[in-house]
């Protein structure tokens, strides 16, 4: 087991192509590309928004389909 915390993060050439505004450089630029995590935050936000409605959803669906 690592004994030091992990680190999250993600690969901002990739975080480019759906969420360029969030993103400076460019990918094999002379500098390394930067996040700026506060610009993905609502791109975040709204994926976990879906997906809470859809668990509702969901939920709701198994609990017609279980009662007598």
């Amino acid at each position: 087991a690592p004994t030091q915390p992990s680190e999250y993060g993600v690969y901002a050439h990739e975080l480019q192509t759906v969420w360029p505004q969030a993103v400076t450089g460019e990918k094999d630029g002379p500098t390394n590309q930067q996040v700026d995590y506060g610009r993905i935050t609502p791109l975040l936000l709204g994926a976990l928004q879906e997906a809470l409605a859809k668990i509702a959803d969901l939920e709701a669906r198994v609990a017609r389909l279980e009662s007598p």
